[in-house]
């Protein structure tokens, strides 16, 4: 037995660590990058030669957390030579590849594969490799580096539509390091194994919500605010305009938009019930690269094209949104279509809520009452959307979703502060003021200042992101921050190019809504009629060209 490039231990294999830079602590008052810059993937190369006595190939892998030095659930990929992934039956499907809970033992034909290990964004990949004779028979633990706790700082991690083929979700869940799930239309209550290995319980607490419904069509997601659940009413006549309606009569549910390219998101947004947009969805994936939209309007600048186009459009309409002076909080998660949830793992894109954590204590495990207090984060905008880089973001000493007062003709000095800790190789980070470019730089650029971000000097309403963009070619792979808002006066910022962007967008829509026959037509006109008066307003109140 050897080990390529590795720390050798009798039975377990150790990660190589990488170097880490660190510019300095955290503070309130000035802007300050700590950044945790960490390797991609940690190659870990394993040689069978010597054959065992018993018959079969037998590998059994097991994972284990590189610093507790305990037992944790894991995804694993198994590939052939020719790079074809090989089937392991009688395990737990992960979207890609399989669940290992405690371990994994594999019967194989002889032969070598390749491995790969992933647990969520938090912690790094490991790879590997191994051979099995007829005779052969071995036990190896991988342990696997956590790059960040995000837990330990205060933030939940959440998958805020999760398809219903939900069998197992637990494991799943656990295997990706995944606090909340959203289970979107579920006819019955998820299935969770009939126990939790006693060895992985240290990794709660998780909550679920499994009584979630959509319109018709699946691009409107209808979410519970408290201990209730929804009415599902099937009526594939009425327009999605029609359910929001009539959901919204109910003040205990909060409406999110999954679809951002829907025909109807002007309408949507115009019925001023929307509490929610997914900007990272199921456009997004690891098994396939979308590079076009088909369900939805398409982008009308060549701007969006290839593989990078649906990430990077659904992000231009969120600004637009924020430009239009609408606050809507951004959302991330697998998707609403049923057949995304057994080709793409679980909580790949995912939303990081924060709050204090006395909000979220373990004793709220199973309970609806502690997924209630991470929904409220969500809708308050106290969050990070990512399917990447790990963010955590501060102005002025406050997370996301804070709202900065002042009166006309005072001046505000923010200070952006963050820590990040990155797997893939970033292109840049960048600070968006009112929609445009605030600040932006490569991370070695940042080295170079010592870590130091540009103090904002503020004087008008209006609102700041922060995002960090990845170098990856297959999709578009972020973290971008939801919103601080910035009132003076208590006057927001309404930017009439916004309303334009939106009000084009209506046009459309109602045009495509004319080839409609008259009965069908029908339905769509009251909340049509209505959007036209909304934009038209929000256009006569702007504030901004």
């Amino acid at each position: 037995m050897e080990i390529a490039n590795e720390y050798q231990s009798p039975r377990r294999y150790d990660g190589r660590r990488s170097g880490q830079w660190v510019a300095s602590k955290q503070t309130a008052n000035r802007s300050v990058a700590k950044w945790i810059l960490s390797v991609a993937m940690v190659s870990c190369q394993i040689f069978c030669r010597e054959p065992c006595l018993a018959e079969g190939g037998v590998f059994v892998l097991s994972t284990e957390d590189e610093t507790l030095r305990q037992p944790i659930a894991s995804r694993m990929e198994l590939f052939r030579p020719d790079g074809k992934p090989q089937v392991v039956r009688h395990v737990a499907g992960a979207g890609r590849g399989i669940v290992v809970s405690e371990s994994v033992e594999l019967t194989l034909p002889d032969g070598d594969y390749r491995f790969r290990f992933t647990r969520g964004p938090e912690y790094r990949i490991i790879q590997g490799t191994f051979s099995l004779e007829r005779t052969s028979e071995d036990q190896r633990t991988v342990m696997l580096p956590r790059m960040v706790d995000m837990r330990s700082e205060g933030w939940i991690s959440c998958d805020l539509a999760v398809p219903p083929a939900t069998n197992d979700l637990r494991l799943r869940m656990m295997a990706e390091d995944l606090h909340f799930a959203a289970i979107v239309d579920a006819e019955v209550a998820p299935k969770f194994p009939a126990a939790i290995p006693v060895n992985l319980t240290p990794y709660k607490p998780q909550w679920s919500v499994d009584h979630l419904a959509t319109s018709h069509d699946t691009n409107v997601i209808f979410y519970p605010a408290h201990e209730s659940t929804i009415h599902r009413e099937s009526n594939a006549a009425e327009t999605s305009s029609q359910t929001i309606e009539r959901m919204a009569k109910d003040e205990k549910i909060r409406i999110a938009v999954a679809n951002p390219f829907a025909w109807e998101l002007p309408v949507w947004i115009a019925s001023e019930q929307i509490d929610g947009i997914f900007v990272l969805g199921d456009w997004l994936r690891e098994d396939k690269r979308v590079e076009r939209i088909v369900d939805g309007r398409p982008a009308s600048s060549i701007d969006f094209d290839g593989a990078l186009g649906p990430g990077q459009y659904a992000e231009q309409i969120y600004w637009n949104l924020l430009e239009a002076g609408l606050r809507i909080a951004p959302l991330a998660g697998t998707g609403t279509k049923k057949g995304s949830a057994s080709k793409t793992p679980i909580g790949y894109n995912r939303v990081y809520v924060h709050g204090q954590k006395a909000d979220f204590e373990e004793s709220k495990v199973e309970r609806l009452g502690g997924a209630t207090e991470v929904l409220e984060a969500v809708w308050n905008g106290c969050s990070v959307v990512t399917n990447g880089p790990m963010l955590r973001p501060t102005l002025g000493g406050f997370p996301p979703g804070h709202v900065f007062k002042s009166n006309a003709g005072e001046v505000m000095h923010l200070g952006m502060a963050l820590e990040l800790a990155v797997r893939d190789e970033v292109e840049y980070l960048e600070i968006i003021h009112n929609g445009r470019s605030f600040h932006r730089a490569r991370l070695d650029e940042f080295a170079e200042a010592g870590g130091r971000l540009p103090e904002m000097i503020i004087k008008e309403s209006g609102w700041v992101i922060v995002r960090v963009v990845t170098a990856h070619k297959d999709h578009y792979r972020l973290a971008m921050s939801a919103p601080w808002y910035i009132e003076f006066d208590s006057k927001p910022r309404i930017s009439r190019e916004a309303v334009k962007f939106f009000g084009k967008w209506l046009v459309d829509t109602e045009n495509r809504l004319r080839q409609l026959p008259p009965v069908e037509l029908q339905a769509y006109v009251p909340a049509v009629t209505e959007a036209r008066r909304f934009w038209t307003q929000r256009f006569a109140d702007a504030t901004e060209d």
